[in-house]
């Protein structure tokens, strides 16, 4: 019987992978998403700056955020997901789960206007 129920529940799996990349090639083939939306950027009047920043006594990931938050003239962003952004271009915030210490160098990353 639990047999019978997994090969059910692959079975699904199977039918919503398959609907999913059916919806994927449709989506792109009629244009309604864009397959690079890194070519829309550079041909878009903002560029990506790249800081790096040395953790200050007193810092935290929050307050870091928020400084280069301001920096980034491309449209309105959430300041989780900015700092979302830090963690990823740092794995070492990946891994001390987002604690800096005086003297890290972080890379961070936003966009402005040419």
């Amino acid at each position: 019987k639990q047999k019978r129920q997994d090969s059910r529940i692959v079975l699904r799996l199977k039918k919503v992978a398959i609907g999913a990349g059916l919806f994927i090639v449709a989506a792109l083939s009629l244009g309604a998403v864009d397959a690079n939306p890194c070519e829309v950027m550079k041909e878009a009047p903002y560029e990506m700056v790249e800081e790096i920043y040395i953790v200050q006594k007193g810092d935290t990931l929050w307050t870091i955020g928020e400084e280069f938050m301001e920096k980034n003239t491309y449209g309105s962003r959430y300041l989780l997901e900015f700092i979302e952004g830090i963690k990823q271009n740092n794995e070492e915030l990946q891994k001390s789960n987002g604690q800096v210490n005086p003297g890290q160098r972080l890379r961070i990353t936003y966009w402005v206007a040419k």
